[in-house]
């Protein structure tokens, strides 16, 4: 533990702090599940976490996942995107001692810089880019800037003429969309699918998945599209309050044919996401090279989602 200025200590996270962290990400104004140990744990093996929490007066104010690497520390490189995960009455000043408190923690740990990917504004509940204020005070500037798709659910699905296409096709040919909890074999049609398109491969085993949807049934939900009693595409969609993702898309060659995704958007639109939240298409952007996939992003402007930066700022410690 270290106290760094301005009455903030710093506590390096380890297995008996879980209790205060899980109940801080409860109640941060910037909440998600991914930030909830049991999540952030399940591979643990892959990544020196190197997590901590900022409290004052013995009060827990914020926590930051990050593992360490060669240069310094990280957001978590397991998760899509991290950043200071904040306490709902939380101030600017606190923020700003809180940032302060982390400068010198990783000079005092020999940390050189801070590599800093926060989330999207549509996931928060409360405005929480405080953070970033903070950051910018003491000298951190955008390394990566890169396009995430975000959509408002609000009434009936906003898609493209080729999207309804699609929907009037998958309607014709009587397909239905229901949650399932057949985790293992969607995700054996996923990695096909996966296979087939785009020669790679989910990111997540069958195994893996299956457990962390026993964990979070609330948050990680499975819909198939069928016809006829055939499993023609399904999708795992990990939800929160504020803003949803897709997490895998699978479909079989007559789901493909059918264009059976917009079947199972407009079922999430219309039947299961609350009005007024968000759902994050996710990023368009080549892995390599950052340059934008234009194909790709067009497609997810014909299901109505429209540009939200995704930025990366790295902090230089003298």
């Amino acid at each position: 533990m270290s106290r760094l200025g301005a009455g903030i200590e710093v506590v390096r996270y380890g297995p008996g702090l879980k209790g205060p962290w899980d109940a801080l990400v409860a109640r941060a104004k910037n909440r998600n599940f991914l930030f909830l140990r049991d999540y952030m744990d399940y591979h643990q093996d892959r990544f020196a976490d190197h997590s901590l929490l900022f409290l004052a007066k013995g009060r827990a104010l914020a926590c930051l996942p990050a593992n360490e690497t060669q240069a310094g520390l990280q957001s978590h490189q397991g998760l899509t995107f991290g950043g200071l995960v904040m306490h709902r009455d939380i101030r600017l000043n606190e923020v700003s001692a809180i940032v302060s408190a982390l400068g010198s923690y990783l000079a005092a740990s020999g940390l050189r810089e801070l590599v800093y990917r926060p989330m999207p504004y549509p996931y928060h509940e409360l405005p929480a880019e405080e953070d970033l204020l903070a950051l910018h005070e003491i000298g951190a500037a955008a390394i990566e800037l890169r396009t995430t798709a975000m959509l408002r659910v609000a009434g009936p699905s906003r898609f493209s003429v080729n999207r309804r296409g699609d929907l009037k096709r998958c309607l014709l040919a009587e397909v239905e969309v229901k949650r399932s909890w057949a985790i293992a074999a969607f995700m054996r049609l996923c990695a096909d699918h996966l296979a087939r398109r785009h020669s790679t491969k989910p990111v997540h085993s069958e195994a893996e998945m299956t457990r962390l949807a026993d964990r979070f049934p609330d948050n990680i939900q499975l819909y198939l599209a069928e016809r006829r009693g055939e499993t023609v595409g399904g999708m795992v969609i990990y939800r929160n309050a504020a803003c949803s993702r897709p997490q895998y898309l699978g479909l079989s060659a007559a789901g493909e044919e059918l264009g059976a995704e917009a079947a199972i958007f407009d079922h999430l639109l219309r039947r299961v996401l609350t009005a007024g939240s968000w759902l994050d298409l996710g990023t368009s952007n080549d892995p390599a090279s950052g340059a934008l996939n234009d194909g790709l992003y067009r497609y997810k402007e014909g299901l109505g989602a429209r540009a939200v930066r995704q930025a990366t700022y790295r902090l230089t410690v003298c």
